[in-house]
């Protein structure tokens, strides 16, 4: 349970923002936020590979979150990656930047 107090009255119709700061464990078990290795032949190393799994009731497992099919919500999602790395969404990408 999560009881919020603001300091003052929200109203309805408006929108309002809410940040909560939330540190996960990065998982291996193919749900929530994930990693997996495999071995590229090209150059003889294990590669790594994260993902996200975010099925009906999966997302709860990256961030807090009503994530069940009859709860509808936006989110936004920066990532913060070396430059030799590489992202792949399959949203638009709507901001990139150097760190």
């Amino acid at each position: 349970m999560l009881n919020l107090t603001t300091d003052s009255t929200l109203h309805p119709g408006v929108n309002y923002t809410l940040t909560i700061h939330f540190l996960g464990a990065l998982r291996d078990d193919g749900f929530g936020l994930y990693h997996f290795g495999y071995f590229d032949e090209s150059t003889h190393t294990v590669r790594i590979v994260v993902g996200t799994q975010f099925q009906p009731t999966h997302a709860r497992y990256m961030f807090p979150c009503l994530d069940e099919p009859s709860f509808k919500a936006r989110f936004s999602l920066r990532v913060a990656r070396p430059t030799n790395s590489t992202c792949i969404s399959n949203t638009p990408l709507s901001v990139t930047a150097p760190l």
